[in-house]
């Protein structure tokens, strides 16, 4: 596409996010000085259906605003429309927190109280809005990685060499899943493939004896060999007289009897049919191709995804080398302001911060001691020339005022937090009234400081790029004359930091120089000294490691990881997006109407919400865990949003848990390609034999994440296989081996994680039930949301088949037969994970096989796959239900970890206010 195509795409996500910023805040638009409207209290389904448009709207600005940054080449273009994506996906991920929240339950159970469940059904929005499922896909932006490919590059270096130094490998790959990935079970014992080649052979040999016999006798039948050629040959006269009869010739001379016209006319019918009817054929599949009922030919398909690839290639080329030139021009031309007009702007900043501090002082607004003692001098500074700005005088620069901003809106969080304890502690006392008040839904529409963002944003594209002539710039690069205003005012705000700080500095040396001439200096002294003391009493609880780490710097912390190998390399390619599955269109209808309740109106004392589809499953752990972790302003802007509305906090960690071979490795894999994180694996299957000593599970610990959270190291993933066994019931005995030595210490340093660090923790089950699961209390200590991954349904299963086997065919050059019956191995296939589906085709379709089809001698059938199916494991199967866990041990965990269990037993009860619905109530607390 063409760079006037992007624009047209960023302006058209511009103006829906516009209109999308009206509709969050009913206060735009209003005339200077009205009072405006203020909102009404929304029940809980009023709050679901608003922010479900809210939500589907912006992931549809989003998915252009990605469109237009791939696609766009002019750096300053980029550089806003990077921000703008920023801050909508931070306004998706908390959205989807609300949606979490307001889900709405099954018609059978009380309206009046929220139940909240991970997976959101919007099929029937998406149905409403004339919308197709590709609707809500989330893109994965490639910003998280490309503008920090220096720094990821170095990173990754480093901690290459070291593993080069301490393994003599570049690299350890993750382990994978033995019994589904290994093609272990394919092999066969040399004696036993000895005995299939010769039993074949033999069968051949046999085969082709039989033919020759069979030969033999019919010659000996027509007379021998002379005769039976004498009759072929009267056979081959008496054809050729019939042929000469039908078209015109005598049998016995051999002449021509028809005319030359009328023998060019046949001739021509013939050859036009031919022409005709091999051009309708083509146009028949080329119809068939456009409608995606017939797989595009190899050649012309991998013809055009290689002119797309180069095509991209290039444009990627041109990205980064017009932005190198933008960044060398950034730095030129700041040097060439800062060299204009630097001393001007020193001189009237230090003439308006000179006078304000000093009319502050004088007036009692702050003293020098307290300037001199503040282990933050220049927040008082802030202070002073905030309270100057209220005056009437001249304000602080943007950033600082921001940040104060910032911490006030930190203090009226902290009383907010308060205040909602205050509740929680009247509601132990009273009765149940104040839980029902305390989980409305606040107002819906109003101004916000996230709206007051975007819109700023919205105003600087319609002020800059709306309407900019930019046809002197073919080639999009730099804009100087633009870049020369914003570098003024990052010069500005340079100038003034520099200028604060040489004023506190020397404000600090007056407040000694009058301290020194008290006679009050030693009392001062022992106050600083106690002031010192109470502030190293609020220091946090140190860390369980922290004692056996005190030695160690990053450097050792590297080496020691990469010589364990904890440090690991996810697979490359391998990304979030490659999860695949089919929508479900009937999810609204199967958690609405799968239940007795639905029908007697009662609450249905076993209704669970029905398993999410894999579309949901890839959308939950990209807003869980690649958006935050890819950026930092998601993270603190969810964590913000989420403690100001009281909604569950952003997951730090996340357990994915399932049957065997449905993806939950490959989706860890998967996040840490698409953020650049480091692996860091801690499976018992890793961790084993290593770290044996009594400091050894604190140490490593604390070592993994402490590197995790370095500013050199993070974005990291830390991935723990087998979780389970870190959440077992009962205190942890201390045992040398296994995951339960890491119990005790794992929960203290999961809640040492802050939104600064760019830190997640995911965990991997297939027997969860192996783990705590009369309480839950171990799981929900270590994670915070649980994502359930079940077995393919039919339409995933049949995706699944039909492009693992195009790819397998694809890679030989070889096509998928049109009468392939995906159906029937889809049904068969039922019971069957993604990983033995995968594990089947390249089984079967080796390169000798694939050649095979290709060249036609041997067709691709059906029967063929079933074969190496039947030795995958099913998961459904007799021998994995009731004790063993199977569909029943997860649907049990599932009604446990989730606090459904103690939910409906609240709701269960007639008076809803006993001691049975406050442990319910606070069962179903803790799952937040």
């Amino acid at each position: 596409m063409s760079n006037a195509t992007y624009d047209e795409i960023w302006q058209s996500a511009m103006v829906a996010l516009n209109e999308q910023l009206h509709i969050e805040n009913h206060e735009l638009g209003l005339p200077e000085g009205h009072p405006g409207v203020p909102s009404a209290q929304p029940t809980m389904a009023e709050a679901y259906v608003h922010y479900a448009a809210l939500y589907v709207k912006y992931v549809q600005i989003l998915r252009q605003l990605d469109t237009a940054h791939r696609g766009m080449k002019h750096p300053q273009k980029r550089g806003l429309v990077r921000r703008v994506m920023e801050l909508v996906m931070t306004r998706v991920v908390q959205l989807k927190h609300e949606l979490v929240k307001w889900n709405p339950p099954n018609p059978g159970l009380p309206k009046d109280r929220p139940f909240p469940w991970e997976w959101v059904n919007l099929d029937s929005l998406l149905y409403d809005l004339k919308l197709q499922p590709e609707a809500l896909d989330l893109p994965l932006p490639r910003f998280m990685t490309e503008d920090r490919a220096k720094f990821l590059k170095h990173r990754d270096d480093r901690i290459r060499s070291q593993i080069k130094l301490k393994l003599g490998v570049e690299r350890v790959l993750v382990e994978l899943d033995d019994v589904l990935f290994d093609d272990e079970s394919q092999r066969m014992d040399p004696a036993q493939a000895i005995a299939i080649l010769r039993r074949n052979e033999r069968g051949r040999q046999g085969r082709h004896r039989a033919l020759a016999v069979m030969a033999m006798r019919a010659r000996g039948d027509d007379g021998g060999g002379t005769s039976g050629g004498a009759a072929a040959g009267a056979g081959a006269s008496s054809g050729a007289g019939g042929i000469g009869i039908g078209i015109g010739f005598d049998g016995e001379e051999g002449e021509a009897r028809m005319d030359e016209e009328l023998a060019a006319a046949l001739i021509q019918k013939v050859v036009r049919g031919f022409i005709s009817r091999r051009r309708a054929a083509k146009a028949r599949e080329q119809e068939l191709v456009f409608v995606g009922m017939r797989p595009a030919p190899p050649g012309r398909l991998e013809q055009l995804e290689g002119a797309v690839r180069e095509a991209d290639a290039v444009r990627r080329e041109e990205q980064r080398q017009f932005a190198e030139e933008y960044a060398r021009a950034r730095v030129d031309l700041k040097a060439t302001v800062r060299e204009e007009s630097g001393a001007d702007m020193r001189e009237e900043w230090m003439k308006v911060t000179s006078s304000v501090v000093t009319k502050q002082v004088m007036a009692g607004g702050a003293s020098l001691e307290e300037l001199a003692s503040s282990t933050e001098p220049l927040e008082v500074l802030h202070r002073l020339l905030a309270a100057a700005s209220g005056a009437g005088g001249d304000a602080p620069p943007e950033e600082e005022d921001g940040a104060g901003d910032k911490k006030k809106g930190g203090g009226d969080k902290k009383k907010g937090g308060k205040a909602a304890a205050d509740k929680k502690g009247g509601k132990k006392k009273g009765g149940g009234d104040e839980e029902e008040a305390e989980d409305l839904p606040m107002p819906l529409t109003g101004p916000s400081i996230y709206s007051t963002e975007l819109l700023a944003t919205v105003e600087q594209y319609e002020r800059v790029w709306a309407h900019r002539d930019e046809s002197a710039n073919p080639q999009q690069r730099y804009d100087e004359e633009l870049e020369r205003e914003a570098v003024r005012a990052v010069v500005e705000t340079d100038v003034r930091r520099e200028v604060e700080e040489a004023l506190v500095a020397q404000l600090k040396n007056w407040a000694k120089t009058v301290a020194a001439g008290s006679s009050k200096k030693k009392k001062g002294a022992k106050k600083g000294k106690k002031g010192k003391k109470g502030a190293k009493g609020k220091k946090g609880k140190k860390l369980p490691g922290e004692k056996f780490c005190k030695d160690m710097d990053e450097m050792d912390m590297l080496s020691a990881l990469a010589e364990a190998q904890i440090i690991n390399s996810p697979r490359e390619g391998v990304s979030v997006a490659d999860f695949q599955g089919e929508f479900d269109f009937l999810s609204t209808e199967r958690a609405t109407a799968n239940s007795a309740a639905y029908m007697t109106d009662k609450p249905d004392p076993h209704w669970v919400p029905g398993d999410p589809c894999y579309p949901q499953i890839r959308q939950n752990v990209t807003e869980y865990c690649v958006y935050p972790l890819g950026s930092r302003a998601v993270r603190e802007g969810v964590a913000t949003y989420c403690e100001e509305r009281k909604l569950p906090a952003l997951p730090r960690s996340i357990m994915l848990f399932g049957p065997p071979g449905t993806g939950k490795t490959m989706l860890a894999q998967g996040v840490a390609n698409d953020t650049g994180a480091v692996f860091f694996n801690l499976s018992p299957g890793n961790t084993d034999g290593k770290f044996t000593e009594k400091s050894g599970p604190a140490k490593l610990l604390h070592m993994v994440f402490t590197l995790a959270r370095h500013e050199e190291i993070q974005p990291a993933v830390i991935y723990i296989d087998e979780c389970e066994q870190f959440c077992t019931a009962g205190k942890a005995k201390g045992k040398a081996e296994g995951g339960a030595r890491f119990k005790k210490d794992l929960p203290a340093y999961i809640k040492s994680l802050v939104p600064a660090d760019g830190v997640c923790v995911i965990g991997c089950s297939s027997r969860p039930w192996d783990g705590d699961v009369k309480t839950g209390k171990a799981f929900r200590a270590v994670f915070h949301r649980f994502l359930y991954i079940p077995q393919p349904d039919y339409s995933t299963r049949r995706r699944v088949w039909r492009d693992a086997v195009f790819r397998a065919l694809r890679a030989g050059g070889a096509t998928m037969p049109v009468d392939f019956d995906l159906s029937t191995l889809s049904h068969v296939s039922n019971g069957y994970t993604v990983g033995s589906i995968l594990k089947t085709v390249r089984a079967t379709l080796t390169p000798r096989r694939v050649e095979r089809v290709r060249s036609g001698k041997r067709p691709l059938v059906v029967s063929e796959l079933l074969g190496a199916l039947s030795k995958c494991p099913r998961v459904y199967g007799d021998s994995l239900v009731g004790d063993d866990g199977g569909l029943e041990g997860f649907s049990l965990f599932v009604d446990m970890i989730s606090g459904y269990k103690a939910a409906r037993a609240a709701i269960a009860d007639d008076d809803g206010g006993g001691a049975k619905g406050a442990k319910g109530a606070k069962g179903g607390k803790k799952k937040k």
